[in-house]
């Protein structure tokens, strides 16, 4: 299961070799039961039909998708949970070997499962507060810095203005000695191709650095607030948008579940990419929410 944690255990896995790997009998070992081509034919229409791969087998399509698959990470042991359907509901579940369990010295039972009917409800409303009015402001304003943080760390990063002003010089004291050159009695002619190379170098050199001297700038005020009215409410309808939607949406916001089972609880956050590579005060996560994981349909907040 994981090289680096031979504890996880291990599982048997059947592949087709390729088909380039394939040994071929020069004869027929026996009549066949259709024709070549017909077989042939046959493996092309099967391809034709949505399968994946040179085996002619169709992928396997979930009727309905996880809507935190990849999202949720177990509180215990700080590992994926999985999706696993059982009595027709999906269940999202962490399993953990006893060698596991005694390697890593962790109160973890040998399965635990989080219903996900019992954690989407929550979960819309905590999105929808986060992606709202003066909330959806506050964290656009956080986006916004850590952004300008990273442009400016990559703008400091790929600086060349000290460089490009050493070749602007350099270009100048060159041509200046050209025309020193000139005037003590040099070739017109060869000086003159050493003065318009020396001087299409410093352009250019010239040029780069305009170009890279305006450090990059941080959305203001105003820009913020015409994205929030534009944006108006997009998660009005979540609760009856199509899952496949949804489980979109919560991957690309940044959605981060982790479940703790000793509490009953799950706490959300909303992380940028540029926040989670940052540690720092400045750093903004989304607000958590601890929800109750019980049975009911409707899990009490906490």
């Amino acid at each position: 299961m994981d090289v680096e944690d031979i504890a996880l255990g291990h599982e048997n896995k059947q592949r087709w070799n390729d088909r380039a790997d394939w040994v071929w009998s020069q004869g027929e070992a026996h009549t066949p039961l259709i024709p070549a081509d017909l077989c042939d034919r046959a493996q092309t229409t099967i391809k034709t039909r949505g399968t994946s791969s040179e085996t002619g087998r169709a992928p396997r399509r979930s009727l309905r998708p996880y809507l935190f698959r990849g999202l949720i990470t177990c509180g215990l042991c700080d590992r994926k949970m999985v999706g696993n359907p059982n009595h027709d509901r999906l269940y999202y579940r962490c399993k953990a070997s006893r060698d596991f369990v005694r390697q890593h010295e962790i109160p973890h039972p040998p399965v635990l499962y989080l219903r996900e009917d019992t954690i989407t409800e929550p979960i819309d409303r905590f999105i929808r507060q986060e992606l709202s009015g003066n909330t959806l402001a506050a964290n656009l304003r956080s986006l916004a810095d850590a952004h300008h943080r990273a442009q400016l760390a990559a703008h400091a990063a790929d600086d060349e203005s000290e460089q490009l002003n050493r070749t602007i010089t350099d270009c100048d004291a060159k041509i200046d000695r050209y025309r020193a050159t000139l005037d003590a009695g040099g070739d017109p002619a060869l000086i003159a191709g050493w003065i318009r190379e020396t001087s299409a170098a410093g352009a250019t050199a010239a040029a780069a650095l305009r170009m890279s001297a305006a450090p990059p700038q941080r959305p203001n005020e105003d820009q913020i607030a015409a994205i929030v009215d534009g944006l108006g409410s997009p998660l009005g309808a979540l609760r009856e948008a199509d899952p496949r939607d949804k489980a979109e949406l919560y991957s690309r916001i940044g959605l981060r579940l982790t479940y703790k089972p000793g509490l009953k609880t799950l706490k959300a956050e909303v992380v940028s990419d540029l926040e989670a590579g940052h540690e720092g005060p400045r750093d903004r996560r989304g607000p958590s929410l601890a929800a109750g994981l019980r049975c009911g349909p409707r899990p009490r907040l906490r």
